[in-house]
């Protein structure tokens, strides 16, 4: 809502566990010109402060004292005949009035002293309070009590003048006097705004009292308003001043709203709120006239000149009570207060300019200067670029995580309940270290799992983080699926606020270990289908690319033999992928009953064999080498397999999609039945119901068959998405060692071929890969200049997977062709 921040002058925190209200402080002066803050808690504990500079001190806090019953509300002034700066502190049961006596030292007032020099005991519990010059009263102020139960109990110089009763009271609400009108103001639990004249209210009293000769309990002549006005909400606070220049205003803040009466309850102006506004106080500008100052819920403080918005700040907290004051000898100074009794004195804007703009007259501009200044200047931005900054160094969050390439102790592990066999557990070490010299609190980590893998907390909070070691968290992983995983990488993220108040993330993608998703099994000599990468170094071991899935199955290395170049891994209750190896050239073959099954098996096996043969030729240091160690695909791209995916994935959707518009044709119908037999039985002379109560049942019967039929539907839709994002990356793979893509191509086509399958109601992830294929096909990989001038069509359901089963063999076919997608990667 606002560019700028207020920025704190001076902030301290009144006691810890303590808990504030609106009405829970006040600013006055004691007896010299310099402003005081005095709050007081609902624990009882009033302090009193005075500012004096720039930043707290411990001298700024003139008394700390523990009163005997919570402070409901304070107020400063002149209440009785000894004269002076006097408090007077509300509890619930008593009224209290102290004289503040300062002592003061060369500096100023160095500290204050407390005098009890009235007591009242209230008959009844006290809500809130208010002082003035009742009925014109000079000297002494008077003070109104509001008890819970409506009685308004007014005190004239430490004694009880009178009580009444509000009529039709239910709870108490805000509660205003009005001096230039002598009136009394507050809004009842009906949302209505009533005002009642100070005269009226002792008439009525005093009537009763010679009537009856005793003071009455709520008895006595019938009390009238003088007005009513109906607000339709709770009114937060009640205030008194100039706002609109017309006179007198009765300003009203209520829970969406703002509205300002005149002195006979009719409306000047009303403010609807598109937030929730929290509190609000009036400060006088030029003119006899009020500006207002608008706290919301969401820490924003808005200046209202009548009814335009003038400014709007962002504050650190979220304020119970706001006021406005000098301090300092600084003006417009805002002080906040929040319920846990953080105490803020701030300026709205940025920081202030501290050093005057010494600005030369009379002195001829140098044109030409000026113009290599500002070309010197646009080359400068224009080397910058137009990418965001990036935070500083030293305010940032960084994540690590400890994988282990091993699962849990078997012994530790828990047993599944339908197997019998250990569930496969594990645990990571997630570090957490901010590089900024303060602390951090409150870091939320946020986990994300590829399906078929469970978190044990999706979400942590880390209280504090270390500044010299950071923290850890530990979180555990258990393999619950079954099947072929669709990605192997876990996402974690951290949301923090920095010491300013600004939000920030930091992400961290985790590539989780092979043994989480599958085991080592005795090999397997048949399969379906079949995968040849080439590579141009000698073949190693099997048992030395994949020690840790040997170690996780506890199996002897006799049992493969040294020169076994066969290996099989099993799924989760799933299908089987197996390596053989040539045993003189670098040939690799995959094979398996399940197409799908083979593309994580294949990206292990390549990422291994490039860290072998990496750290293997950095042993060998400057050792000569004929060419870098690569690895190829030299069949044909296995396309049928990746369309029949594309075809099962489609149909599941089409099959949702048609359950769904069912379901909500049903729905409809049942609806429109309960409202014919509603009809039927508001009359007063109902028809027949026609068989309608059988048409609701059976409607009923058919919405819960929908209903299960919709999530198994949408269960098998969810599956087919997983075969077809382990095809796609399969497809990847094969497309980069088969093409010989570079790192920059394969990421741009991971972009608009993605492996990301996600249901999206009317948008699938046909659609979403058509849109992008054609768009690449007519932009990069256009050949010629009528595919250029090609049309995009509107984005829309596709009737059948035709369109796309093409356009991605086209996109295959170019790129086999040797076209290059470099130039899309930015």
């Amino acid at each position: 809502m606002s560019l700028y921040k207020a920025r704190d002058w001076w902030a301290t925190t009144c006691g810890n566990d303590e808990e504030y209200e609106a009405r829970s402080v006040v600013i006055g002066t004691i007896d010299d010109n310099s402003n005081t803050i005095i709050t007081g808690s609902l624990q009882g504990i009033l302090r009193i402060y005075q500012p004096r500079q720039q930043g707290f001190s411990i001298e700024d806090l003139l008394l700390e004292t523990q009163l005997q019953a919570p402070i409901l509300q304070l107020d400063l002034g002149t209440f009785t005949a000894l004269g002076g700066c006097q408090l007077a502190v509300l509890h619930p049961r008593k009224l209290i009035i102290y004289s503040i006596t300062s002592l003061s030292s060369g500096q100023g007032v160095a500290a204050v002293q407390l005098s009890n020099i009235s007591e009242q005991v209230l008959e009844r519990s006290a809500a809130n309070m208010v002082s003035g010059s009742f009925g014109g009263s000079t000297g002494a102020l008077h003070i109104c009590i509001q008890s819970m139960d409506g009685q308004l109990s007014f005190y004239e110089r430490e004694r009880l003048a009178f009580s009444r009763f509000l009529p039709q009271f239910l709870l108490p609400g805000p509660l205003c006097y009005c001096q230039a009108l002598d009136y009394l103001i507050t809004c009842s639990s009906a949302f209505e705004v009533e005002c009642y004249k100070y005269q009226t209210l002792a008439a009525a009293q005093a009537a009763a009292e010679k009537s009856t000769g005793v003071e009455p309990a709520g008895k006595g002549k019938k009390l009238h308003t003088e007005w009513k006005w109906v607000f339709g909400e709770m009114a937060w606070d009640i205030q008194i001043g100039n706002f609109t220049g017309d006179g007198v205003d009765i300003i009203l803040l209520g829970e969406h709203s703002l509205v300002v009466l005149d002195s006979q309850g009719q409306l000047r102006l009303q403010k609807r709120f598109d937030y929730q506004p929290v509190a609000f106080a009036t400060y006088p500008v030029s003119g006899n006239r009020n500006n207002m100052l608008v706290a919301a819920a969401t820490g924003q403080m808005m200046v209202y000149s009548s009814d335009r918005l003038v400014w709007a700040a962002k504050g650190d907290i979220c304020p119970v009570a706001v006021r406005v004051a000098a301090f300092g000898g600084q003006q417009g100074l805002v002080l906040t207060l929040d319920d846990e009794g953080k105490l803020r004195l701030s300026y709205m804007g940025t920081d202030p300019a501290m050093n005057a703009v010494d600005i030369k007259h009379g002195a001829e501009v140098d044109f030409a200067a000026l113009e290599s200044e500002h070309r010197e200047v646009a080359g400068q931005i224009k080397a910058v670029g137009v990418t965001a900054p990036a935070p500083p160094a030293d305010d940032q969050l960084i994540i690590t995580a400890q994988v282990p390439q091993l699962l849990d102790r078997t012994q530790d592990l828990p047993q599944d309940m339908l197997s019998g066999r250990p569930c496969s557990l594990l645990t990571l070490q997630i570090y957490v270290r901010y590089m900024a010299s303060v602390p951090l609190t409150d870091v939320v980590l946020t986990f994300k799992a590829p399906a078929g893998i469970q978190v044990s907390q999706e979400c942590i909070t880390v209280p504090s983080v270390d500044q010299v070691e950071g923290s850890a968290v530990s979180v555990q992983l258990q393999a619950t699926g079954s099947g072929v995983p669709a990605d192997n990488m876990l996402s974690a993220v951290a949301t923090y606020a920095t010491v300013s108040g600004e939000p920030r993330t930091a992400s961290l993608q985790v590539a989780l270990p092979m043994c989480l998703f599958c085991q080592l099994v005795s090999p397997q000599q048949t399969a379906t289908y079949k995968l040849t990468l080439d590579t141009n170094r000698p073949p190693p071991h099997l048992a030395e690319l994949f020690q840790d899935m040997l170690a996780q199955a506890q199996l002897q290395f006799q049992q493969h033999g040294q020169s076994s170049n066969v290996m099989s891994f099993r799924y989760e209750q799933g299908p089987v992928v197996t390596i053989l190896v040539s045993k003189t050239a670098g040939r690799y073959r995959l094979q398996s009953d399940n197409f799908e099954a083979m593309w994580l098996i294949v990206q292990e096996l390549c990422q291994r064999l490039q860290s072998f043969f990496t750290d293997a030729e950095a042993q060998q240091g400057d050792s000569p080498q004929v060419d870098c160690f690569t690895i190829s695909y030299k069949d044909a791209i296995p396309l049928e397999e990746l369309y029949t995916s594309i075809d099962r994935h489609w149909q599941a959707q089409q099959e949702v999609r048609a359950t769904e518009a069912a379901l909500a044709d049903r729905a409809q119908q049942h609806r429109a039945v309960q409202k014919r037999l509603l009809m039927r039985f508001k009359d007063r002379q109902p028809s027949s119901i026609a068989h309608l109560d059988l048409l609701l049942a059976q409607t009923f019967q058919q919405l819960l068959q929908l209903g299960g039929q919709q999530e198994e539907q949408q269960a098998s839709a969810e599956a087919a998405g997983r075969q077809l994002s382990a095809s796609v990356r399969l497809i990847l793979l094969l497309v980069q060692y088969g093409f010989g893509m570079s790192a920059d191509d394969m990421a741009v086509l991971r972009k608009h071929l993605s492996p990301q399958v996600a249901y999206c109601g009317a948008t699938g992830w046909e659609e979403l890969t058509e849109a992008s294929v054609t768009h690449l096909l007519s932009n990069q990989l256009a050949k010629t200049p009528q595919e250029k001038a090609i049309q995009l069509l509107p984005f829309a359901q596709l009737l059948d997977t035709q369109k796309v089963k093409k356009h991605i063999s086209i996109l295959l076919e170019r790129l086999y062709q040797g076209a290059s997608l470099s130039g899309m990667a930015a």
